[in-house]
């Protein structure tokens, strides 16, 4: 593990919220024995507007300084990291022309940069490991802002295929790519892309907080016997959205109408939602704090991955997949992604009349030796595994960049 430097931050997610988030829990672990800095989502003047109409949640009074914007956050483990919130800049998405996108993130860095760099100064973080967390829209004005020691790029989505972002998410990746002294990725699929444009792309796939999911095993591992009087539940941990294969979805719930089907997430505000949630087994339970997700665990008999095929989930390496496994929950899930790390482990299956009947196979198949074995999978994944792997990365690029190679 990494030791004593100073990582700097810079992420599309914000720091707190209602789920699980790869950057938190990578930060989380670095922490423990470096100083990081980590700048929070950078919201828009159309956030504080909508935030004052009472239709959004961003920290307004933060953003215009009227509360400091830089907060020191002790975490569970004794570790500390500083977030910073950003000041409001100008939402681009919206902007089709190539040229005048390419200007207003320029204009956006212009405003963040003396405040990241205040910060910098204030918490004597000199030669930064600058870490942009799928970010590049900031990332590639802002490279080399911060007389960085390494300038790497965590790539954890497919940005040319993510609907919120593709519309110049592509190119502008391509040329931050090309500016960073190495790349990280979390799924083959991801680094089968990259790696094209950077040769030094590495291979880190996301982990798992064991210790938090596999609370939820106490009582699993001790067999059915405690659960004789409760109905087979199937559930999903994430957000509910339009990766989500919601024919799928309708199949299981109408063709299974003795099993319960828990939902734990957010969920959008979509007619296939809707129908969903009218179903009589069907239950949607909201978002959920990540330390509450164990006690939701706990109800699962088995936990699914319902996703379709697409580009975008072609590159997931799910969170969800680990946080399952922890708890020695049996894992269904679509062939939606390349996750050979699991076969033999969780049932992969395409057809919805197939799904259902692994579902009902581990149901009445699970055992306390499955169980042991998914857990063990589980914990070679863990977050600190992970983490001493882009700690190697780190050490190797930056060993690399000294010699002048």
């Amino acid at each position: 593990m990494i030791k004593n430097e100073n990582i700097l931050c810079i992420g599309l997610p914000n720091w707190g919220g209602d789920y699980m988030k790869t950057l938190v829990q990578v930060m989380t672990v670095l922490a423990k024995s470096n100083r990081v800095l980590y700048v929070d989502y950078a919201f828009t003047w159309k956030d504080v507007l909508f935030s004052l109409m009472n239709h959004g949640n961003a920290p307004v009074l933060r953003m215009l300084g009227i509360h400091i914007r830089l907060r020191r956050m002790s975490l569970k483990d004794g570790g500390i990291v500083y977030v910073l919130t950003l000041p409001p800049i100008f939402p681009v998405n919206w902007v089709s022309n190539e040229k005048i996108f390419q200007k207003l993130i320029q204009l956006n860095s212009f405003i963040v940069r003396p405040f990241i760099k205040r910060a910098l100064k204030k918490l004597t973080m000199f030669q930064p490991v600058v870490i942009n967390g799928f970010n590049p829209f900031l990332g590639l004005p802002l490279a080399g802002a911060f007389g960085e020691k390494l300038l790497l790029y965590y790539c954890y989505d497919e940005i040319k295929a993510a609907n919120w972002l593709n519309k110049h998410g592509g190119i502008t990746e391509t040329e931050f790519i090309k500016k960073t002294d190495g790349v990280i990725t979390t799924s083959e699929s991801l680094y089968n892309d990259k790696s094209r444009l950077n040769s030094n792309t590495f291979l880190v796939k996301n982990g798992v907080d064991f210790s938090l999911f596999h609370q939820a095993a106490a009582s699993s591992i001790k067999g059915k016997s405690n659960r004789q009087n409760h109905k087979q539940t199937v559930g999903y941990i994430g957000s509910i959205d339009n990766r989500l294969d919601y024919l799928l979805l309708d199949y299981l719930a109408k063709g299974a109408p003795d099993i319960d089907f828990i939902f734990v997430g957010r969920a959008g505000e979509t007619e296939m939602v809707s129908k969903l949630n009218k179903l009589p087994n069907v239950k949607m339970l909201g978002a959920k704090k990540p330390a509450q997700l164990p006690d939701f665990l706990r109800l699962m008999d088995v936990g699914i991955i319902p996703f379709i095929k697409s580009e975008f989930t072609r590159g997931i390496y799910p969170l969800k997949i680990n946080e399952y496994l922890a708890a020695g929950k049996p894992v269904v899930m679509t062939d939606f992604a390349d996750l050979k790390d699991f076969n033999g482990v969780v049932q992969i299956q395409s057809k919805p009349e197939k799904f259902l009947k692994a579902i009902r196979h581990e149901l009445k198949n699970d055992s306390s030796r499955k169980q042991r074995k998914r857990i063990e999978l589980a914990k070679s994944a863990s977050w600190e595994n992970r983490v001493e792997q882009i700690s190697e990365v780190i050490d190797k690029l930056c060993a690399a960049k000294g010699k002048g190679e």
